[in-house]
């Protein structure tokens, strides 16, 4: 599978929105900034326009270890220079009502445009940090090993997007996040860790990394 080296951007996704028209939009300073505000089914449904498809979450993670084994894709002492995180700079401008997080200043108290914090081994920028990240998973399946294989080899149509976003019934279906985003300390943008999200619920923090399968 390819893994986009950047989160998708603002500019991108005002792209994928009117893919088939013949409008061409100036460009804005805000462009090279990620997208956030994605609904997972909307993103999944435009990125498959494009041949392209949200990463399961053991793409995701491996894609973002780049070869770690440890807790971060670099050394902790390294953070600094990789992710944009929860630091000083938020905190001093309340961008989030805390009062912890790390113990530096990244320069950015909210999204920081793709590329400017230094990539990992393969490539990939801001696998820590900036945006959360969708992907493909049910939350639910890392409760059942049965269901998570089952998933990770599942193909569903792009019109298909009732089941995809419904677990049972009416209830809203979850989704994992990865990597954390700008509202969060180093702790809570560790490679290990797997929050979920509703799949009906825009959070401003969370973006998309366009995956493409290999055929």
């Amino acid at each position: 599978f390819f893994l986009s080296k950047y989160e998708l951007t603002r500019g991108q996704w005002q792209r994928l929105q009117r893919l088939g028209q013949a409008t061409d939009l100036p460009a804005e300073a805000g462009d090279v900034l990620p997208q956030g505000g994605l609904l997972w089914g909307e993103a999944r449904a435009r990125l498959a326009r494009l041949g392209l498809e949200l990463p399961t979450s053991t793409q995701w993670e491996y894609a973002a270890r780049a070869g770690s084994d440890g807790p971060f894709a670099v050394a902790r002492d390294e953070l600094r220079r990789h992710a944009n995180l929860l630091d000083r700079r938020a905190i001093g401008e309340r961008v989030v009502q805390r009062r912890y997080g790390d113990d530096w200043d990244d320069g950015f108290a909210a999204s920081a445009p793709v590329g400017s914090f230094e990539p990992n081994a393969f490539g990939l920028h801001d696998v820590h940090g900036n945006l959360w990240e969708w992907c493909s998973d049910l939350a639910e399946s890392y409760h059942d090993p049965a269901t998570l294989e089952l998933l990770a080899e599942a193909d569903l149509p792009e019109a298909d997007l009732t089941g995809a976003l419904f677990d049972s019934g009416d209830v809203p279906a979850r989704r994992i996040v990865r990597g954390g985003c700008y509202e969060e300390p180093s702790f809570g943008a560790r490679l290990s860790l797997r929050v979920n999200q509703q799949t009906l619920r825009a959070n401003h923090t969370t973006g998309v990394r366009p995956a493409r399968r290999l055929r």
